[in-house]
């Protein structure tokens, strides 16, 4: 649909995508300060431009969603490496199972090792594996 665009309506669709501001866009874009403040909300009401600010928030999302949910996921893999508690480790591992699609649920079981110490021993226990589908 971006074709049947103009360049400028692009380039205000582009800026709408990041400021969600209609007359700093129009401005953004080229459109003449005047045109920005008495009729930039017309842009956001044309159904072509509407298509097309929906199309690059979808890419623009799956990007930064992507990016984010792999860093995420390097964040988890290094609560596993290095020393943090049982629990946090614990909650490390769930987040990971659940990132992967495999859908589990973990019951967690804590009991003392011996009256008054500190440690914990975590037992886990897979209640449900759900089939995953290919």
């Amino acid at each position: 649909m971006a074709s049947a665009l103009t360049h400028q309506q692009k380039l205000f669709c582009e800026a709408y995508v990041v400021s969600r501001n209609a007359m700093q866009s129009a401005i953004e874009a080229g459109y003449t300060d005047t045109y920005a403040k008495s009729k930039s909300y017309l842009l956001i009401k044309d159904p072509k431009i509407i298509e097309y600010i929906n199309e690059l928030e979808e890419k623009f999302y799956n990007e930064n969603l992507s990016r984010l949910a792999y860093e995420s996921v390097g964040v988890l893999e290094e609560i596993l490496r290095e020393g943090y508690d049982d629990r946090v480790r614990l909650a490390a591992v769930k987040e990971i199972l659940k990132l992967s699609g495999i859908e589990q649920k973990l019951e967690q079981k804590i009991t003392p090792k011996e009256e008054g110490a500190s440690n914990n021993n975590i037992q886990i226990v897979f209640n449900e594996v759900a089939s995953r589908e290919t």
